[in-house]
């Protein structure tokens, strides 16, 4: 899965984990909603973990897509023009 592919999946889990690590969301239910974002962007958690680990291999990598996901969220949430 190419690193632009992945970008607003991987941002979807991040967001999903945050709001669970403030207690907004039952830690029971935290892989469920992982799993439904996967299974709605049409991979596998097999996939995903794969990707991770591709990226967690080289310090680069990661850094690229950290910084790609930061860039999506960015646009996620600039308010759109009148």
């Amino acid at each position: 899965m190419s690193p632009d592919e992945f970008t607003p999946i991987y941002a979807k889990v991040l967001i999903q984990a945050a709001v669970t690590d403030t207690g907004k969301v039952a830690h029971t239910t935290a892989r469920e909603r992982q799993d439904s974002i996967l299974t709605e962007s049409g991979i596998t958690r097999e996939q995903f973990l794969a990707t991770l680990e591709w990226h967690n291999k080289d310090p680069r990598r990661w850094a690229s897509l950290l910084e790609k996901v930061v860039r999506h969220l960015e646009e996620k949430t600039e308010p759109s023009g009148p």
